[in-house]
């Protein structure tokens, strides 16, 4: 009886406690972006609704709740797009879903074109325009919060392309470290300006995760370009990093990674890889 009662003692303990602590929060975060962000290249990843979809995953598994994800995507475009063609998501969030009359945005995730942001013509009409992402990523942002005021941004820093895609290496850039050097740099910039105006834009550094792993095949689709499975869940690893604040090397993925046809083994390598990745 006495060890009875001690343990349902101990129980009662814990649930105080856990009631103190209170829920975690459950986020509602809109995505804009292209097939970076739809998940195009690994054909799992898009099923599951693409990185908005595995963020939602992953922070259900870091016992988060399930926040509410919402994407505007279109592949090919740019933020100046998004601006342009897709505003009436901002003012009507309801056209992405059934949602409360008074509902806002915690987060919104920019993606720009894969390389607007960067120092050189590309011989393409999107490509090495970075004041173009730095305009409209300040438009769409301001757009955003005059719906929901306390909405934070998260830029999402894309990634290289894989050293052996032709007619990137040497000209116009000259390594892949090269080319993320530039993209480090333009987003960062929209960060800091943005915060000069509403001090709550981050980088989520997904490219940075992708360079320090050394641009492997593995992150990559067979375009060389786009990202695998495995390339999109460590961008949404880092997205989720930045979000909440969390590491996910102890998290239990496996479920998640059975979805993608990712080994445990590759699961944990992806998990310590955006874990080193110094979140702003």
């Amino acid at each position: 009886m006495r060890q009875s009662a001690a343990y349902f003692s101990l129980l009662l303990i814990l649930c105080l406690q856990l009631t103190a602590q209170g829920p975690q929060p459950s986020y509602n975060i809109l995505f804009f972006g292209n097939s970076f962000t739809e998940g195009s290249g690994g054909d799992q990843a898009k099923a599951l609704n693409g990185i908005p979809g595995l963020v939602q995953q992953i922070a259900i598994a870091g016992g988060h709740g399930k926040p509410q994800v919402q994407k505007t995507t279109r592949g090919g475009t740019n933020l100046k797009w998004h601006y342009q063609k897709r505003l009436q998501t901002i003012s009507n969030p309801k056209s992405l879903g059934s949602v409360a009359d008074d509902f806002q945005w915690d987060f919104v995730v920019l993606q720009e074109f894969s390389t607007g942001p960067s120092d050189v013509k590309i011989n393409h009409k999107q490509s090495g325009l970075p004041d173009v992402f730095l305009s409209y990523s300040q438009k769409l942002v301001h757009a955003v919060a005059n719906h929901s005021p306390e909405v934070k941004c998260v830029l999402y820093m894309t990634w290289a392309r894989h050293p052996e895609k032709e007619g990137f290496y040497p000209s116009p850039f000259k390594d892949p470290s090269d080319f993320q050097s530039q993209l480090r740099k333009h987003y960062h910039q929209a960060a800091q300006v943005l915060n000069k105006t509403t001090q709550r834009a981050s980088v989520a550094p997904a490219g940075d995760a992708w360079e320090a792993l050394g641009f492997p095949a593995y992150l990559y689709a067979d375009d060389l370009y786009h990202a695998s499975n495995q390339g999109s869940l460590l961008n949404s690893l880092i997205i989720y990093r930045t979000i909440y604040k969390a590491k996910t090397s102890e998290l239990d993925l496996s479920a998640l990674g059975t979805s993608l046809n990712i080994s445990g083994a590759d699961l944990k390598r992806l998990t310590s890889a955006a874990d080193l990745i110094e979140i702003e």
